[in-house]
């Protein structure tokens, strides 16, 4: 079976079950790399789960990662998704659901709207998770 290189935006604390999860129940997922703008709680994550710390640009640049979970706060979770949208990269966010009007109320009508148009094309999947993807207990 063919395996997604994915990285991990966010490494606050529920990425650990997260990134516990992706290297142990989730065989089609290949974690390569954790990112936060937070370097020693990046840092900690790698340490602790032996994966390689990641800057959004290393992420963003490589072709082979094509998944990323984004699992980052309210306050980042917009720019992080058109970060992501804008390299072209399939993205998963952790929020409780998506809205017709807006992303768990973080993000305005308008600007999910606008952020939603930046899909490169149909094959750039938006996706969005119920509290748990990844992060439920087996």
């Amino acid at each position: 079976m063919d395996t997604m290189k994915t990285a991990v935006v966010g490494c606050g604390m529920i990425s650990s079950i997260y990134i516990k999860n992706f290297l142990h129940l989730f065989s089609v997922i290949d974690l390569v790399g954790v990112c936060d703008t937070n370097e020693a709680n990046a840092r900690e994550k790698s340490r602790f789960f032996g994966v390689p710390v990641l800057t959004m640009e290393q992420i963003k640049s490589d072709p082979e990662i094509r998944l990323v979970v984004n699992l980052t706060g309210p306050a980042a979770h917009a720019s992080v998704i058109r970060e992501l949208l804008e390299a072209g990269k399939h993205r998963q966010p952790r929020v409780a659901r998506l809205r017709k009007s807006a992303i768990a109320g973080w993000l305005p009508p308008e600007r999910l709207s606008a952020t939603l148009s930046l899909r490169r094309d149909e094959a750039t999947l938006y996706g969005n998770s119920e509290e748990g993807f990844g992060g439920g207990q087996p």
